[in-house]
Order: C-alpha cells, then sequence, then structure tokens
C-alpha cells in the first residue's frame, strides 16, 4: 500500500506529499528529496503508491493532485531508464 512503501518507516506516502507542498522551504527540501530517494530505490513500488493515492478519495485533495502530476511525469519521462 502506500503507507508502507519500502524506505519510508513510519512516514506515509500522504505525509511526504504533504510535505512537498509546504511553504517552509526546509521542510519542502526534506520532502522532494524522500521522494527521489523513494524514486530511485524502488521505483515500481514508487509508481504503484502515487497511483494510490491519487485513487482514494479519502486522501487531501492536494496530495491527490501531486501524486497524480508526479505518476504523469514519471510515465512521460525522457529519461528511458525511468519510462514505466
Amino acid at each position: 500500500t502506500a503507507e508502507s512503501i519500502a524506505g519510508t518507516g513510519t512516514v506515509g506516502i500522504t505525509s511526504v506529499l504533504q510535505s512537498a507542498q509546504s511553504p517552509d522551504a526546509t521542510l519542502r527540501g526534506q520532502a522532494e528529496q524522500h521522494l527521489q530517494q523513494l524514486r530511485e530505490n524502488n521505483h515500481a513500488q514508487f509508481v504503484m503508491s502515487l497511483a494510490e493515492e491519487l485513487c482514494e478519495e479519502s486522501k487531501p485533495i492536494d496530495t491527490r493532485r501531486l501524486a497524480g502530476l508526479i505518476l504523469k511525469n514519471e510515465l512521460d519521462a525522457r529519461d528511458e531508464a525511468r519510462k514505466v
């Protein structure tokens, strides 16, 4: 599930996506770094977690929207190694 992404520990993808939209530059930077690590450590699980976040209507609309944007970018990646 989105909450059990490899490498997130107790921090779920929803929390990371919320932090990635924070006005606090430090918090936002840490979240962006965390997302990058998730992408690099287990790309398939990362993409699946984004899809789950996007589809889960009980999740906050802002995190769902960001998950959808990141997912679109992953699917449309110019880097063949990242393209799903």
